[in-house]
């Protein structure tokens, strides 16, 4: 039976520090993917990751179990990645799609590029919410704690993000439609 977030984080907290390496392990790939698509930058999104598990590691003296460990992991990520976007102050690129073939990698990034276009022209806390709930997975409550705002609140924001995504994504998808219908 492995052990919860919460009580290896919790073990964390008394000085286990192996019970943190373990949580590191479940959790950074998902992070870093979180970061990578906020900022767009592999680099930021690597040093963002680090930042993360050093800052809870840090503040683990002061974790207290009041929701899920992984919504107190990803508003420390939210965090680092605010900083990072207002210290640079530019949209995101879209990652390397790595080796296919040449006709898939160029749908491939051709799509990348339009959802990370879309990405950009979202406001930044539009942006969060979406990556959040559809990327990294949080619900609604967890999403409401991340967002300093009611359960509710980030619900609607999800919502009208994941609305204003599908808007600008249209063009895209219709051009892609037509093609198809030719």
């Amino acid at each position: 039976m492995t052990d919860s977030d919460e009580s290896l984080m919790l073990r964390c907290r008394d000085g286990d520090s192996r019970a943190f390496g373990v949580l590191l392990e479940r959790h950074h790939r998902p992070v870093f993917r979180y970061l990578l698509r906020l900022t767009g930058d592999r680099e930021a999104a690597e040093d963002l990751m680090q930042e993360t598990f050093v800052s809870a590691y840090e503040a683990r003296g002061a974790y207290t179990p009041s929701g899920r460990f992984t919504g107190w992991l990803y508003t420390i990520a939210t965090n680092k990645a605010r900083s990072f976007a207002r210290s640079r102050r530019r949209p995101p690129a879209a990652p390397d799609p790595g080796v296919r073939e040449p006709e898939a990698a160029y749908l491939v990034e051709e799509l990348r590029g339009a959802v990370c276009t879309a990405l950009g022209r979202l406001e930044a806390r539009d942006r969060e919410a979406i990556l959040l709930r559809e990327i990294a997975g949080l619900d609604h409550a967890e999403l409401g704690a991340v967002l300093c705002c009611s359960p509710g609140a980030a619900r609607v924001r999800a919502h009208r993000a994941r609305r204003r995504l599908r808007e600008l994504l249209a063009p895209y998808c219709e051009g892609q439609t037509g093609e198809a219908q030719r």
